[in-house]
């Protein structure tokens, strides 16, 4: 649809994680210059824990590096301690803020 498409244009980082064409996860972000932003990771919860959530920050990461991006930020809830504990487990670390905000340096 054209409100998918402007989406996609406007995160140009988007991964899908699927079996059998069915998806069991997603991460997009975006970058400008040597700056990147993770805006969402979501993983279907019947499945989570299995290594996708790694994985598809991992295959982002990768991306990210290869167009250039040598700082990157996304924002987690600041109530959320397991998907804080997942982002500094891959080595993000928080950035003093009133929000719940992490960066990674590569």
């Amino acid at each position: 649809s054209e409100t998918t498409a402007s989406f996609l244009e406007q995160m140009p980082c988007f991964l899908l994680a699927s079996v059998n064409g069915q998806p069991l996860g997603y991460i997009c972000g975006s970058a400008h210059a040597r700056t990147g932003h993770i805006v969402r990771l979501a993983v279907r919860q019947d499945v989570r824990r299995h290594g996708i959530g790694t994985r598809l920050m991992h295959d982002a990461l990768a991306w990210l590096s290869q167009r250039g991006v040598r700082n990157l930020s996304l924002n987690t809830q600041a109530e959320n301690s397991q998907s804080q504990a997942f982002y500094r487990a891959l080595g993000f670390y928080r950035v003093q803020s009133p929000s719940s905000v992490y960066r990674y340096l590569f």
